[in-house]
């Protein structure tokens, strides 16, 4: 056996405890820092204190802010004397780590050490070394999905509170669509229920949805008009491949303003009118004036499926009547009229009940 092999343990010891020392002289380094930086915020906490008892008794500044100023003074007094007590136990165990490397050269040099020592001197080096690397572990922030950062609410390097929230985070390919629907309507709405979500975030072409969650609570939300309406929250999920199309061709993101049309009910068969030629009579009922004979007749009828375009028709009316859309309050039943019809082709069968 050469000399190397011999002492190839101890080499390695050796080189262990200067890396470890040198790790130490960091963490000195940065404990001396901690404590000029406590020691800079007690300086402060010390002369805003002194400033607020002398604003205190000119009568600027209430008593509460002395105390919090001297609340303030104490705690950083303590926060300094910690930092001092820690500066004062890292540098005696940088001093007892200093000698690891004179050891482990004297050892080398006499190899009068048992292996014994040896073993329990790396056993002690060890346990050091996961130490370091559980602190390393402990700051170090992963993420608990594969996303982007939607806000970042901690920008300044500081202290905070444990469970304070740093960072939202979300994934786009996730993407949902929540929507406040009037309490009186969303009673009509179940789960699963087909939806379209439209708008000029969206584009020419609307986006397929389902209904995901109806909240079991409403919320009061003022309108646009002033008007206090009950309103509950729904939640809608996209179709796969029309989210696909609109994170592609449209880059649709988070908090983006969009419209939804849920279908509750449909009839491809129905006659329907502008909801705009619909008003209520002195008895409460459905009333339409109808032209006939060149003269505007008022005639009742019976609605079905509605939404807020469009109204179905299920007694009173025939497809060849012609509807007065917006009448006048002047109108009155007999009043001759001159029909001005105008066709309107839609692109899609209307969505009843939406």
């Amino acid at each position: 056996m050469n000399a190397s092999r011999y002492i190839s343990v101890e080499t390695t010891s050796l080189a262990q405890s200067l890396n470890f020392v040198k790790s130490m002289d960091r963490t000195v380094d940065a404990a001396r820092e901690r404590v000029k930086a406590g020691q800079a915020r007690l300086d402060y906490a010390n002369w805003d204190l002194q400033r607020m008892e002398r604003l205190q008794k000119t009568g600027a500044v209430p008593e509460e802010n002395v105390n919090q100023a001297r609340v303030k003074q104490v705690e950083g007094a303590v926060e300094h004397q910690q930092d001092v007590l820690v500066q004062a136990a890292m540098e005696a165990l940088q001093a007892a780590t200093n000698l690891m490397p004179t050891v482990v050269r004297q050892y080398i040099q006499r190899k009068d050490l048992s292996h014994d020592v040896l073993a329990q001197q790396k056993a002690e080096a060890e346990v050091r070394l996961k130490e370091v690397l559980r602190n390393e572990a402990r700051g170090t922030m992963k993420s608990p999905i594969d996303g982007v950062v939607l806000k970042r609410l901690q920008s300044n390097e500081k202290q905070v509170p444990a469970g304070t929230v740093l960072l939202e985070l979300g994934r786009l390919e996730d993407l949902q669509v929540e929507v406040d629907i009037l309490s009186q309507d969303v009673v009509n709405v179940k789960l699963g229920d087909a939806a379209e979500v439209y708008g000029p975030a969206i584009g020419t072409t609307p986006a397929k949805a389902t209904v995901r969650t109806i909240y079991p609570a409403g919320f009061t939300k003022t309108s646009s008009l002033g008007v206090e309406q009950q309103r509950v929250k729904v939640v809608l999920d996209f179709g796969p491949d029309d989210l696909a199309r609109l994170r592609r061709e449209r880059d649709l993101g988070v908090d983006y303003r969009v419209r939804v049309r849920i279908f509750t009910d449909h009839d491809s068969q129905a006659l329907v009118i502008p909801r705009s030629a619909l008003f209520r009579g002195a008895a409460g009922d459905w009333q339409v004036f109808a032209v006939r004979g060149g003269k505007a007749r008022l005639v009742p009828i019976e609605v079905g499926l509605m939404n807020d375009d469009l109204v179905q028709v299920v007694k009173g009316l025939d497809n060849e009547d012609v509807v007065v859309l917006a009448p006048e309050t002047s109108l009155t039943d007999g009043t001759r009229v001159q029909p001005q019809i105008r066709e309107t082709r839609l692109e899609s069968p209307p969505a009843l009940g939406d």
